[in-house]
């Protein structure tokens, strides 16, 4: 599906949102007023509907990032074997929330707060990974959904096997790990048929003129390292059959984007032989979302994610309680919900289909009629600690849940086994 196929899906798909659920196109309208190119926001704005049950997933904030890379050159693992300039200074343990990570997240809760003014900190429900940069997502999100005017009370409650079903960060797993065969077979297919971005294409048949052009631009930016120009490594990328890993010089590319990404987001300076804009930025980013796209496919996914699906379709088709959940996850949960609930989404200024930047989310809005709303919130970041934040609907912008918990229980089924599906449905069940 092409840029322009998607954006018209999307505007007419939200058409029909519009014209059936007055509240919630009231509260997108009023989110588009609250938030300019600044940020600046309005509290004066509100909704007379009564208030929507919401389930949230978000990912963690922005990090600092590993050095390790794996999948290039087997002699050069560290990243600063492939580029002659010194690797940022995150000023932070290894992939814990950068200073200003932390301040762009509760930024973020504070601009909830505005969307959704009846929310209450001390009546939601929050479940996190136990890992430290989900603690820090959860803890910073909460302080910017505060009341400054009340006291503060809130609670964090911390699953992981939600978040990782086959080895949790703590405690013991209950699914077993993906089929290798199965997962290098799905990632090949993914391989096969997921362009490579900036204009190179499918990687079996790429424009090898415009995959040296871009590896020009990153040697431009970055330089040449120790390990040698790009075009010595793997060309095109490759799945490897016997681990299913993906092989190339892609996966430098990514890593490079990666670290100047995150550093930009964090206003950290990161330096490059040629300045780098806002645009290009996000433009290298595609290399980020293009490798999960290809390496997170359904096999690999659903065991990890089993229970933590199964918790969201239960918390949307519960009717009894009509209480707002958040979640705090990972990349790999937003793409894990993509395929479960078979949606997509386009985030300009981000050209990539489907792309999670830290402290992106989704939210699954029910109905009252098994159907539910979702749209996509993500900021784009522009080295400041008050970026733009952008709300879209996503492809399709209503889904049946009732269709999507069957499917769910079936992927479980197929990929992960009745035993996995049945233990995280006694752990649902006690959530």
């Amino acid at each position: 599906m092409s840029f322009s196929q998607v954006a018209l899906a999307a505007a007419l798909l939200w058409t029909v949102v519009r014209g059936d659920d007055p509240c919630f196109e009231s509260s997108r309208s009023r989110l588009s007023k609250l938030m300019n190119s600044t940020g600046s926001r309005n509290s004066s704005i509100s909704c007379g509907c009564r208030p929507a049950h919401q389930v949230r997933m978000y990912r963690h904030c922005v990090r600092s990032t590993s050095t390790k890379v794996t999948g290039a050159n087997p002699d050069y693992t560290h990243l600063q074997n492939y580029t002659d300039l010194p690797m940022p200074d995150w000023n932070t343990p290894l992939k814990w929330c950068t200073a200003q990570g932390a301040v762009l997240i509760e930024r973020e809760g504070q601009k909830l707060k505005q969307q959704e003014p009846t929310m209450e900190v001390s009546k939601l429900r929050v479940l996190v990974d136990s890992v430290h940069r989900d603690a820090t997502t959860a803890n910073s999100l909460l302080q910017g959904l505060a009341d400054k005017g009340e006291v503060y009370t809130a609670n964090v409650e911390y699953y992981p096997l939600l978040f990782n079903a086959v080895a949790p960060n703590t405690g013991a797993g209950v699914c077993h790990g993906p089929d290798t065969e199965l997962v290098t077979a799905q990632r090949q297919q993914r391989l096969d048929t997921t362009p490579m971005p900036m204009g190179i294409g499918p990687a079996h048949s790429m424009n090898q003129t415009r995959y040296g052009e871009v590896l020009d631009i990153f040697e431009n930016l970055f330089g040449i390292g120790s390990a040698g120009p790009l075009r010595n490594l793997t060309n095109p990328p490759i799945i490897e059959h016997k681990t299913g890993e993906l092989i190339g010089a892609a996966i430098v590319l990514k890593f490079l984007a990666t670290n100047l990404l995150f550093a930009y987001a964090s206003g950290i300076p990161h330096p490059t032989h040629t300045p780098a804009s806002q645009e290009q930025i996000l433009e290298l980013a595609s290399w980020i979302d293009w490798q999960r796209r290809v390496t997170a496919v359904p096999a690999f996914l659903t065991p990890e994610k089993a229970c933590g699906a199964l918790s969201i379709i239960t918390a949307l088709l519960d009717k009894s309680r009509h209480r707002n959940v958040i979640h705090v996850g990972h990349d790999t949960d937003l793409d894990a919900l993509a395929h479960f609930f078979q949606i997509a989404w386009q985030a300009p200024p981000y050209p990539a289909l489907t792309t999670t930047p830290p402290g992106s989310s989704l939210a699954f809005t029910p109905r009252g009629d098994n159907t539910a709303s979702v749209h996509f919130t993500y900021q784009v970041f522009d080295s400041t600690n008050d970026p733009e934040v952008k709300v879209v609907p996503t492809v399709p912008s209503q889904v049946d849940l009732r269709e999507v918990q069957a499917f769910i229980e079936k992927q479980i089924l197929e990929f992960a086994g009745e035993s996995c599906l049945e233990s995280c449905k006694r752990l649902v069940a006690k959530l």
